[in-house]
């Protein structure tokens, strides 16, 4: 029977790791982005860090619109809310 440790890593850290690598594209251009990114999703960054948690519930705070954002970048938050609120 293996470790608890290595259980972990095969049954839950692993197919984590693959479902970001595919939830989440790069466009060719921005190639050296996704080497940086995929070189991050490491055990030791991710296990440690605040990555993997239960849901926290955090206090509401200011409007979307009323903070200091691009308008296409209220629009795709706005966008990503309504699709993962359709699953």
């Amino acid at each position: 029977m293996g470790s608890i440790n290595s259980h972990f890593k095969k049954e839950v850290f692993e197919p984590y790791v693959g479902l970001l690598k595919a939830q989440y594209r790069f466009h060719p251009v921005f190639s050296n982005a996704k080497k940086v990114w995929e070189g991050k999703l490491n055990f030791d960054a991710l296990v440690n860090g605040p990555y993997l948690e239960r849901a926290q519930l955090y206090a509401e705070g200011d409007a979307l619109e009323s903070l200091p954002l691009h308008e296409g970048t209220i629009k795709t938050i706005k966008d990503s809310v309504r699709f993962l609120w359709k699953r």
